[in-house]
C-alpha cells in the first residue's frame, strides 16, 4: 500500500464478508486478516459474487479503483455469472488483478481456472499464475509497482449511443506491457 490507497478486505467461500469499510490503515487491515472469524473456508466457493459485491462498492468511490484476487480461480455457487462481473467491471471503471495459485494434493497438481485471465485482460488487469514454489512476496511487490507506475490514458467518444465498442491500445516502444480494457461502454450521462 501506497500513501492515500484506500483497501478493503474480503473472503468468499459459501458466504462473502467484507471488512466494515475502506481504509489506509495498515494495521487495522493486517488486524482484520488476524482474525479467524473474518477469513472464512468452506466447501463452496462464492468468487463471482465476491468479485459483484467488489464492483458496486468501488463503484461508489471516485478515482482508479482495482479489484485484486488471490485464488485458484473456481466457483461453485455464486448467483453472478464471469460475463457479468466482466461487463459490470467495465461500466464502473474497475480493473481486476488476479493472483491465481495452483491447487492439489500430493502428486496431482490443478491449474487455476483461465478465466481468470480474460477476467484480467477484459478489465485491463493483470493476471499472475503460482505454483506452490514460486516466490509470493516478489509477486506482490511486481504488481505494486505496476499500479503505482501506470500512465492513464483517457478520451470521449464521438456518439454516447449506450452500446459497448471495442477498445484496442497499442505503444511503439517494443518490450511495453499495455494493459488496457478490451472495450468501453459509451453511455449517457444522467
Amino acid at each position: 500500500m501506497q500513501p492515500g490507497d484506500q483497501v478493503r478486505i474480503g473472503s468468499f467461500a459459501d458466504i462473502v464478508r467484507l471488512s466494515p469499510g475502506f481504509s489506509s490503515n495498515r494495521d487495522e487491515l493486517l488486524d482484520y486478516l488476524k482474525n479467524q472469524f473474518n477469513v472464512r473456508m468452506a466447501n463452496e466457493t462464492r468468487l463471482w459474487d465476491a468479485v459483484h459485491e467488489a464492483n458496486v462498492h468501488l463503484g461508489l468511490l471516485p478515482g482508479r479503483k482495482v479489484v485484486f484476487l488471490f485464488t485458484d480461480g473456481f466457483d461453485t455457487v455464486s448467483a453472478s455469472t464471469m460475463e457479468g462481473i466482466t461487463a459490470e467491471a467495465a461500466r464502473r471503471g474497475v480493473s481486476v488483478y488476479a493472483v491465481a495459485m495452483w491447487t492439489g494434493h500430493g502428486m496431482a497438481r490443478t491449474r487455476p481456472n483461465q478465466a481468470l485471465q480474460r477476467l484480467a485482460a477484459e478489465t485491463g488487469g493483470g493476471f499472475y499464475e503460482l505454483t506452490e514454489t514460486d516466490e509470493m512476496n516478489s509477486t506482490f511487490s511486481r504488481i505494486a509497482i505496476e499500479l503505482h507506475l501506470q500512465y492513464v490514458l483517457g478520451f470521449t467518444p464521438q456518439k454516447l449511443d449506450g452500446r459497448i465498442h471495442q477498445l484496442d491500445v497499442r505503444v511503439k516502444r517494443r518490450n511495453m506491457k499495455v494493459r488496457a480494457r478490451k472495450s468501453y461502454l459509451a453511455e449517457p450521462e444522467g
